[in-house]
């Protein structure tokens, strides 16, 4: 993620649930897993936007899944995602690392999110959805 010609966040989007966590049921169901997640510390407060964007593109896709879902260790980032972002908490679970939450939210489409975030090219790699681009303000 751009803004002003600067990155400000870089993420990754996989297909499914990979981790054992997730019931087989819900590995069953059509998610994608937001993953590997890294702002710039002088922008702040960018997950709301990165939610936003991750559902509105998993939503105009041509089979939109189910559920984006996510997993984090930090629980003030967990609330953050939870009370500000609109991230439901599905379960926690101690890990050999420590402690993660999973969340989960169902896409959104929303009407002329582009004129606030543009989406580039995509690029596909080993079952991972990555935006070669995405700007902000743009």
């Amino acid at each position: 993620m751009w803004e002003d010609e600067h990155l400000v966040a870089a993420l990754a989007l996989q297909h499914g649930n990979p981790d054992d966590a997730w019931t087989h049921e819900e590995r069953a169901e059509p998610s994608w897993v937001l993953r590997l997640v890294h702002t710039h510390p002088e922008h702040r407060r960018l997950g709301r936007l990165i939610t936003l964007w991750a559902g509105n593109y998993a939503a105009r896709q041509d089979q939109p899944p189910t559920w984006i879902r996510c997993s984090v260790r930090d629980v003030n980032v967990a609330w953050y995602l939870e009370k500000m972002c609109g991230w439901a908490a599905v379960r926690k679970r101690q890990g050999p690392s420590g402690a993660l939450t999973y969340l989960q939210r169902v896409p959104e489409r929303i009407d002329h999110f582009d004129l606030m975030v543009a989406t580039g090219t995509e690029l596909w790699a080993e079952g991972t959805l990555r935006q070669a681009t995405t700007a902000v303000g743009e």
